[in-house]
């Protein structure tokens, strides 16, 4: 399928690693606000909620980019593009 599109495809699962570590950390930011007060929690529990959507639609994004790319591969008889 190509050398550029592996470092697509490793770039972005880096991008998606990136977003599932910063919900971990939203995560910790959660429970140290939340011993404070729960009004300062709660923006911070959204968004690491939100983080961890997008890392969620970025992985059905790249699965799908897999998928498309395997099709065309096949389709133009296994051309790297």
């Amino acid at each position: 399928m190509g050398e550029r599109f592996e470092l697509d495809v490793a770039a972005l699962h880096t991008v998606t690693a990136g977003f599932v570590t910063s919900a971990a950390a939203l995560d910790a930011a959660v429970a140290a606000l939340r011993s404070r007060d729960e009004r300062f929690a709660a923006p911070v529990r959204a968004w690491a909620e939100a983080t961890r959507s997008n890392a969620d639609r970025l992985e059905r994004t790249t699965t799908e980019y897999l998928r498309q790319e395997r099709e065309n591969a096949w389709s133009v008889g296994g051309a790297d593009r």
